[in-house]
């Protein structure tokens, strides 16, 4: 009986979608913006700025997910992700009902929807160590390069083509900014900063 009624309730669910013309894409978009969206308040601005208040465990999740994805130029896949979860989240909440037991419900279902968060972070490790073998053959070239010539921006255009993206999108950016746009050298060095989070590369610049 309780199977019968989780897919009656599916069935409806998808029903509904159908009725009012909303993709599921769409749906988990609005729904997660609408949880992560910020308070409007001044003193609630004012204590998130000054780490007096923490945001919620479920924002963070989100907005880290999100600048994850943003560094590893996979931005177009939050909305999957987003979805995954909500999917996930409904998934845990049926298997918990299917075994009879309601107070497993809220861990099956939050424990779930937070599955493809964690898996991006953990794909996060995996890529900043990459990032870190790649920058650091890019710094050793180019400082070679720049002990040879002292100019920085020779340095940075002979060597740019022995690097791999996206340690290479980054040096090029840098070119592009100090030959088409301002001449500034250190200016555009210090704009490189955020671009890529390693100590060593802050250091370097």
């Amino acid at each position: 009986m309780t199977a019968t009624l989780l897919f009656a309730c599916a069935g409806m669910i998808v029903g509904a979608f159908l009725l009012f013309g909303i993709s599921p894409l769409e749906f988990t978009d609005g729904l997660f913006a609408f949880l992560t969206r910020k308070n409007k308040s001044i003193r609630a601005e004012i204590n998130e700025t000054t780490h007096r208040k923490k945001a919620g465990l479920l924002r963070r999740e989100i907005t880290e997910a999100h600048e994850i994805l943003n560094l590893t130029g996979r931005s177009s896949r939050f909305s999957m992700v987003c979805a995954a979860s909500l999917l996930l989240f409904a998934v845990g909440a049926s298997l918990a009902i299917l075994l009879g037991n309601m107070f497993l419900v809220p861990v099956l279902a939050i424990g779930m929807m937070f599955l493809p968060f964690w898996a991006i972070r953990l794909t996060a490790t995996h890529y900043k160590k990459s990032v870190a073998a790649e920058l650091e053959t890019a710094l050793s070239i180019i400082t070679t390069a720049y002990l040879r010539n002292e100019d920085i921006l020779t340095a940075v255009e002979e060597s740019a083509q022995y690097l791999n993206p996206p340690v290479r999108n980054v040096f090029t950016e840098f070119l592009a900014q100090t030959k088409l746009i301002d001449p500034d050298v250190e200016t555009a060095l210090h704009a490189m900063k955020p671009k890529i989070q390693n100590e060593v590369f802050h250091e370097w610049i």
